[in-house]
């Protein structure tokens, strides 16, 4: 494992509390495993997936386990989880076309965990984080006003009906969780 895949486990370790600090062994473990050592460097390679999720059921008992650990690169794939009952740890890639560069990781991947209402997270976080990021950017590139104010406009129109699904019933809810990450 290099330093990008201990950032990674540090991740883990910080939202799951796997093995605690004093026994990381068992993260170790988990993240040494073929599978998920396969996913992870697929996600870390170029041309590679531009997420990966990280997931477990809330314990009844507040100990989560290595062995109740799972990973997927499509929320789609989690149709039949309650997401309600799920802590989910994201990491998020936007330049999939190289590889994460080895020395400033940090700066290639978004990471976020998902550990109360998953709607209201979401509705959360584009309302005060990528909402206002959008409206504060300068740089548009080739778009022209229209597209800028178009694009605006639905990211708005996505927050409200997320604020208003949050009381719907759980099926619609997890539709809007896998429809916002895949």
């Amino acid at each position: 494992m290099d330093e990008r895949h201990w950032w990674l486990a540090g991740k883990i370790q910080e939202s799951f509390g796997i093995g605690g600090y004093d026994n990381p062994t068992l993260l170790e473990d988990f993240m040494c495993q073929e599978d998920t050592m396969r996913a992870v460097n697929n996600f870390l390679g170029s041309h590679g997936p531009c997420r990966i999720f990280f997931y477990c059921e809330k314990p009844e008992n507040n100990e989560l386990s290595a062995r109740s650990l799972q990973f997927t690169d499509s929320l789609s794939k989690l149709r039949d989880i309650n997401l309600d009952k799920v802590y989910i740890l994201y990491f998020l890639r936007r330049d999939t076309t190289k590889e994460v560069d080895h020395t400033h990781f940090e700066r290639d991947i978004v990471a976020g965990e998902i550990k109360k209402n998953a709607i209201e997270h979401i509705t959360t976080l584009l309302g005060d984080i990528y909402l206002p990021a959008l409206k504060n950017q300068r740089d548009w590139g080739q778009c022209t006003d229209e597209n800028k104010q178009t694009c605006i406009h639905t990211l708005e129109r996505l927050a409200a009906s997320l604020a208003e699904s949050a009381s719907n019933v759980q099926a619609a809810k997890q539709q809007v969780i896998i429809l916002l990450f895949d």
